[in-house]
């Protein structure tokens, strides 16, 4: 790879979600000039690209692998009104891997049609934050919380009846 410069003072001090913002509206063509602008860019642009890989609308995977190039949660989702499944799986073999916290569910807008939710190895959710994600989803039928310690078996059961569509819990 060719070495891209290191931000300028002016680039550094603009938010992610600004960057983030910016790189959303860009093309393809936009996306590989910003890459060779700074790190920044770089960074910004490597985010935008794992967070959106949607596959007819209606599928998530973001890729919360590269720490310094992650979007916020909410701002990834914003706008996905037609969205069925989402997939937050938290590998344990990926060295740099980041971990969702009850604040970025929190930041989570309502996603009405959401029907699978993926939140297996994501250790630092506490069943308080799953819960109050469930809440904003209606239509979820499937979770998998699968090593997530901290979700409780009250947790699990104060979903199931806050979700009525709700039947496979994975835990």
């Amino acid at each position: 790879g060719e070495d891209v410069p290191a931000c300028t003072t002016s680039l550094v001090l603009l938010p992610m979600e600004l960057l983030s913002e910016i790189i959303a509206r860009g093309t393809a063509r936009d996306h590989s000039r910003c890459v060779c602008v700074c790190s920044c860019m770089q960074r910004a642009v490597i985010a935008h690209r794992h967070a959106l890989v949607v596959a007819n609308g209606q599928m998530l995977g973001l890729g919360v692998d590269t720490a310094d190039a992650q979007m916020p949660l909410g701002l990834a989702l914003r706008g996905l009104v037609n969205l069925r499944e989402l997939h937050l799986r938290h590998t344990l073999s990926s060295k740099q891997a980041t971990l969702l916290t009850d604040e970025a569910l929190k930041a989570c807008p309502p996603l009405a049609k959401l029907e699978l939710l993926d939140l297996r190895g994501q250790m630092r959710l506490s069943g308080k934050g799953v819960e109050q994600l469930a809440a904003q989803l209606p239509s979820l039928r499937a979770i998998d919380l699968t090593y997530c310690r901290f979700v409780g078996y009250d947790s699990v059961v104060r979903m199931r009846n806050e979700c009525a569509q709700l039947a496979l819990v994975r835990r």
